[in-house]
């Protein structure tokens, strides 16, 4: 009998892989990138420590981060590599984002392979969910604008002013109002005078160069936040 091991390393070489490629997707490995001139798109493969060859479980991570940014942080980090991993943490600036937050429900999700499991539903639920929560996610620019709104709202938690206002920029985001979301979220920063890590700010320049929002940050001047 094929071990659950042994059925994962299959499903993956010979299903999944190949479908990422043809999505436009390019890796091995476990890790496959979206290429883009001013942004990693990554999308990782990552087994659970404490799988046995009876049992594998498996997740999928999204990274979304300028390559700016990517470049600052790993220049305060000795030995880091030129592409950030998608299945691993990278200071405060570089989160990658597990796909069962996008999925229905928003919970954590873990795909368990054991011997019995069936290999052609397994694939249909992996590319299921990749097709349609991890590649929309890699290839909008909500993303990243979402990343920086998270980071913000962690240091602002407990401040009842900046925390409700960052509420209505996700609200913007989630009904696909990007460009409204940015100049709402340069609002908020402005008025509440909410300090900016540079990795954020970088992140927010980029999306407002992509949705054509550029004048907005100019004209409130939040470079001034950056600290």
């Amino acid at each position: 009998m094929t071990s659950a091991a042994e059925l994962y390393a299959d499903v993956l070489r010979q299903h999944i892989e190949p479908r990422l490629r043809e999505l436009g997707l390019v890796g091995s490995r476990g890790c496959f990138e979206l290429r883009d001139a001013g942004v990693w798109r990554l999308l990782g493969i990552q087994r659970a420590a404490g799988n046995s060859a009876g049992r594998v479980r498996f997740t999928v991570n999204l990274l979304v981060v300028g390559k700016g940014v990517w470049e600052e942080v790993r220049g305060g980090v000795p030995g880091a590599p030129a592409r950030p991993s998608p299945n691993s943490v990278h200071g405060k600036g570089v989160r990658p984002r597990r796909i069962g937050t996008l999925m229905p429900g928003g919970q954590d999700h873990w795909w368990e392979v054991t011997e019995r499991t069936r290999p052609e539903r397994l694939v249909r639920s992996v590319l299921s969910a990749v097709e349609g929560h991890g590649l929309p996610y890699l290839v909008s620019p909500a993303a990243l604008l979402l990343a920086v709104v998270e980071d913000i709202a962690v240091r602002v938690r407990g401040q009842k002013g900046p925390a409700d206002a960052l509420r209505s920029v996700v609200a913007l985001v989630d009904n696909g109002e990007v460009e409204l979301a940015v100049d709402d979220l340069t609002r908020v920063v402005s008025y509440y005078r909410v300090p900016l890590l540079r990795a954020e700010y970088e992140r927010l320049v980029l999306v407002a160069e992509w949705v054509g929002a550029g004048d907005s940050l100019v004209e409130a001047g939040i470079e001034g936040l950056v600290g």
